[in-house]
């Protein structure tokens, strides 16, 4: 089991955030699916789980819920929109694979951080590090963006982009 984030932002109140959870999906252990999108802020935390149920402050939630600048509602069978007085709008897709959109209007522009990368119209630069380093390698960039700790870290398996190409770099 292990969260990453994905945006982080000082326009959203309380400290707030976007979490992605990922757990083993198989017999492997590189072998991972997302199994949660988790809002979290000082004020309310909003969990969508994978089978489509929804939490709110560890509570199951029936929908829709209104309540505190943010509106969560289902859009139709599959999917669970939530949207904020603050300007950010998550799509949950439950099936037929579990996803999730995050949109976020101009007041975000050059403020977000996190897996989802850094809305700043530069898309050469979205690979920071919660250091704000740019990366090259992806697993180093996602392991920099882990919250708490992870059974395993995320690995490339061709950390070298040369031995992937069919000319060899010199």
């Amino acid at each position: 089991i292990c969260n990453f984030v994905l945006v982080k932002s000082p326009v959203i109140p309380g400290n707030g955030h976007i979490e992605a959870l990922f757990e083993t999906s198989g017999v492997k252990p590189t072998e991972t699916s997302l199994s949660a999108i988790i809002f979290t802020s000082s004020k309310i935390k909003i969990t969508f789980l994978k089978l489509g149920m929804v939490y709110v402050n560890n509570q199951i939630q029936g929908l829709p819920f209104i309540k505190a600048g943010f509106k969560v509602e289902r859009k139709s069978i599959t999917c669970v929109q939530m949207t904020t007085r603050f300007g950010l709008k998550m799509q949950i897709y439950f099936s037929p694979v579990f996803q999730v959109y995050i949109m976020v209007q101009m007041k975000f522009f050059d403020s977000t951080h996190g897996l989802c990368g850094n809305f700043n119209g530069d898309s050469k630069d979205d690979f920071k590090s919660s250091m704000e380093i740019s990366e090259g390698i992806a697993a180093i960039f996602v392991n920099t963006w882990r919250l708490g700790r992870c059974y395993k870290n995320a690995i490339d398996k061709h950390p070298d982009p040369c031995s992937l190409s069919q000319f060899k770099c010199k």
